[in-house]
C-alpha cells in the first residue's frame, strides 16, 4: 500500500511495518502487527532504514524482541514506550541517537544483543547511554567487530537523593554494584578489564545468583579475560557449585552444567548432592550427565537408579 504525503515522502508498507521513504532514506512510522518477533530491514525498496520514529511501536503489547539491521541511526522518543512485554533489543552500533523514554514503562525488558560494526569514537556511546538509564539487571550480550563475542551480567543499582538543607543542594547516592559495571562501558569501548576487578568486592554485596550468572557468563565467553580473573571466576563457581548447579538442574541447562563438569567445579559431595537433586526433579538429561561425571570423575562404583 502506497500513499503520498504532503512533505513528499511516501508511505511504504512491508508486512506489519509502515514505513516513510524519502529520496534517499527509509524510516518506521509504525508498526500494526500482533507478532512477538519484528526484525527492522535494512532497507526499503533500495533506501537504507535509518530511523525508527517518535512512538513507532508505543503500546505494542504483543512485542516481545526487536532487532534493528546495521544502518539504523536513530530510535525516536518513545519509540517503545509503554511495551510492557518487550525482552530483548538487538541494535548496532550505527545508531547514534535514542530519544527520551524510547523504552520507558517497558517492564521486562532485560535482555540487549549489542553488536559492533565499527570502531568509531562513538561506537559503544548508545550502549553507554541506555545501560545507564536502566537500574534493574540488565544481560548484555556484545558481538565485537572481529566476531568476537561476550556476554555480560550488570547487576541492579538504585539511585536516591537527598537534600542537604543547610547547602541548599542534593546529594546523590547509589546502592547496590550496578553502576560501577555500568561505567565499565566507554563510549568508544567495553572495559572488560576493569569490569572484572569488580567482581571480588561484588560478591560480597550482591546475590549469589546474580555473581553465579556473572561468572559463568564471563568464563563461557572470555573476550579479554585475564588469567587472575579467570582463576577469581573459577574459584567462586566451585564454591558455589551446588547453588548454581542446582539452578541449572531446575531449567534444564544442559550446555551450562556441562560446561561446569568440563571444568570439574563439582566435588564428590556437590556431585552427588546434585544427582539427588536431578533424581528428585526428573531431569534425566542432568542425571545421566552428573553420574558420567562421578564416574569419570572419581572412579567410584555408581549405585544403580530407576530413571
Amino acid at each position: 500500500m502506497r500513499q503520498r504525503m504532503d512533505e513528499g515522502a511516501e508511505e511504504v508498507r512491508e508486512g506489519d511495518l509502515l514505513f516513510l521513504c524519502t529520496e534517499s532514506e527509509a524510516w518506521v512510522k509504525q508498526w500494526d502487527g500482533r507478532g512477538s518477533v519484528v526484525q527492522v530491514p535494512g532497507s526499503v525498496k533500495g533506501k537504507p532504514v535509518t530511523k525508527i520514529l517518535p512512538y513507532a511501536f508505543c503500546g505494542g503489547q504483543p512485542l516481545k524482541e526487536i532487532w534493528l539491521s546495521d544502518g539504523v541511526e536513530e530510535i525516536g522518543a518513545h519509540a517503545f514506550f509503554n511495551c510492557k512485554n518487550l525482552r530483548k533489543l538487538t541494535f548496532p552500533s550505527s545508531v547514534r541517537e535514542i530519544g527520551d523514554g524510547a523504552f520507558k514503562n517497558d517492564l521486562d525488558f532485560q535482555t540487549i544483543h549489542f553488536f559492533v560494526t565499527d570502531q568509531g569514537p562513538r561506537a559503544f556511546g548508545m550502549l553507554q547511554y541506555l545501560m545507564n538509564d536502566m537500574e534493574r539487571r540488565m544481560d548484555v550480550t556484545i558481538t565485537e567487530a572481529d566476531k568476537s563475542q561476550a556476554r555480560l551480567v550488570f547487576p541492579f543499582f538504585v539511585v536516591d537523593y537527598e537534600e542537604d538543607y543547610e547547602a541548599r543542594v542534593f546529594h546523590e547516592f547509589s546502592y547496590g554494584c550496578g553502576q560501577q559495571y555500568r561505567h565499565c562501558i566507554e563510549r568508544d569501548h567495553m572495559d572488560y578489564r576493569g569490569y572484572d576487578r569488580l567482581f571480588s568486592d561484588s560478591v560480597r554485596q550482591e546475590k549469589a545468583e546474580v555473581m553465579e550468572d556473572l561468572a559463568l557468563e564471563r568464563l563461557m565467553y572470555p573476550v579479554q579475560l585475564g588469567r587472575e580473573a579467570k582463576e577469581r571466576y573459577e574459584v567462586y563457581l566451585r564454591q558455589q557449585a551446588v547453588s548454581v548447579g542446582t539452578r541449572l538442574i531446575a531449567s534444564e541447562d544442559r550446555e551450562r552444567l556441562l560446561f561446569l563438569a568440563g571444568m570439574d567445579a563439582f566435588s564428590k559431595e556437590a556431585a552427588d548432592r546434585l544427582t539427588e537433586e536431578a533424581l528428585r526433579l526428573e531431569k534425566t538429561a542432568a542425571v545421566s550427565l552428573l553420574m558420567d561425571y562421578r564416574h569419570k570423575r572419581f572412579s567410584v562404583q555408581e549405585k544403580q537408579f530407576d530413571l
